[in-house]
């Protein structure tokens, strides 16, 4: 679904976005909240946004990009003004982070070019969504951590994705009405759901953390039946709409996350008797049966067109391929495939494809960013379980390219509780 004229509609969002910008610095000068609090909203709308990729205003550049970038470059300019470029110590954890991936990815671009693995139309692709998720998410986030706008953030992005969800829902129940609305909702075999995205994964991705989000969030301006039924209502919603994407990976990430969750609240409350050597056996046990259950699932849903051999043959080309290049990797790109390496694809493991574009050296970083915000998230066991269900996701498909994976992240890492306020 594209727009007529491209270069005109980028134009006009653009001129509006600067008129809106002087309107607000005109006759907001003595109330800088509600800008911040329309930049927060504007934020969470790009980011749900953007996983509607089917509504274009040019080749690559969708409705949620151009929010985003937009923002960026308000929140550039007013740093640059400001001279100050870094904000809290997170935001500055997350910038070096960004800058070690940047110069592993340049370093591994020129291995790439030495070894004669380098594919022009995949660096570009893998390059320039690299480049805008990390500015994009750098500059945004921490002007939302500048502001302290983050309760506000976490409570605004909640209810887009409802929102979103429950759109997806009344598109999936009109699409048995018209013919051109099933088209449109539905890939190209009439199985999975894909609403306004060109792949049901990337809803899916969306949809990983949001269960735990829900519960987790609080609605103090709200009366508790009215804050039970709303969150009700957003949990069939996701329920189902995920059941449609039938994404088995969504799946897996949801009970692994339910199970971890469970498991640390158990771990650390107080008011359980056993000791702590009981409470890791009965921990351990717990695991391995789930383990147990969950391997018997898969297999049976992976023999079915040897999806499993598949990708575990991609996982060992990726494997193979980053032996190649260790500490640097290749830089952007995709660099597996289901014959051996460098065949042009992903090997759709989050990891494994961060370690073939950034060696040990960027995915080494990733891990110990990772620890940080697991271990900030071990405090609170629903945030624990979104990190746990986000990650085991992440393992199956190549996520780190989409901003929302990062947002999530830094929302785990940075989130308060309680939640004071909407």
């Amino acid at each position: 679904m594209r727009l007529g004229n491209s270069q005109l509609c980028i134009c006009s969002f653009y001129t509006f976005s600067y008129f809106w910008y002087e309107r607000q610095r005109t006759h907001l000068k003595t109330d800088t909240k509600i800008i911040y609090r329309t930049h927060t909203l504007l934020f969470a709308a790009g980011l749900v946004l953007v996983s509607a990729t089917k509504l274009r205003l040019a080749a690559s550049v969708g409705i949620g990009e151009a929010i985003l970038l937009t923002l960026a470059i308000w929140v550039f300019y007013k740093k640059i003004v400001q001279k100050k470029l870094l904000i809290d110590r997170k935001s500055y954890a997350f910038g070096v982070f960004v800058l070690v991936s940047a110069v592993a990815l340049t370093m591994g671009t020129v291995t790439s070019m030495l070894l004669g693995v380098w594919q022009r139309s995949l660096f570009l692709h893998d390059g320039l969504a690299l480049g805008f998720t990390f500015v994009c998410v750098f500059l945004n986030w921490s002007q939302i951590q500048d502001q302290d706008q983050t309760p506000f953030f976490s409570a605004t992005l909640v209810c887009l994705f409802g929102c979103f969800s429950l759109l997806y829902v009344l598109l999936y129940v009109l699409s048995f009405q018209t013919d051109a609305l099933d088209e449109l909702v539905y890939d190209e075999f009439r199985w999975r759901f894909v609403g306004l995205s060109q792949n049901p994964n990337q809803i899916a991705l969306y949809l990983c953390c949001l269960p735990f989000l829900i519960l987790y969030q609080k609605y103090p301006l709200l009366k508790p039946s009215v804050a039970v039924l709303l969150k009700s209502a957003l949990l069939l919603c996701v329920w189902q709409l995920g059941r449609l994407t039938q994404s088995d990976a969504l799946y897996l990430a949801w009970q692994t996350g339910a199970v971890a969750g469970g498991l640390c609240w158990y771990y650390r409350s107080k008011s359980a008797t056993f000791k702590w050597p009981l409470k890791s056996a009965l921990i351990a046990t717990i695991i391995l049966a789930s383990y147990g259950t969950w391997a018997a699932y898969l297999q049976e849903k992976y023999d079915h067109d040897q999806q499993g051999w598949e990708r575990l043959t991609r996982w060992q080309c990726g494997l193979k391929a980053w032996g190649q290049s260790v500490l640097w990797g290749f830089g952007p790109g995709s660099f597996s495939g289901t014959h051996g390496a460098f065949e042009g694809e992903e090997a759709h493991n989050s990891f494994i494809d961060w370690a073939d574009a950034t060696g040990a050296i960027g995915l080494g970083s990733l891990c110990f960013f990772v620890f940080m915000v697991l271990q900030t998230c071990w405090r609170q066991p629903i945030l624990w379980a979104a990190a746990v269900s986000l990650l085991v996701f992440s393992w199956f498909h190549y996520a780190l390219r989409q901003p929302v994976f990062w947002v999530y992240l830094l929302l785990f890492w940075s989130i308060r509780h309680p939640v004071r306020r909407l």
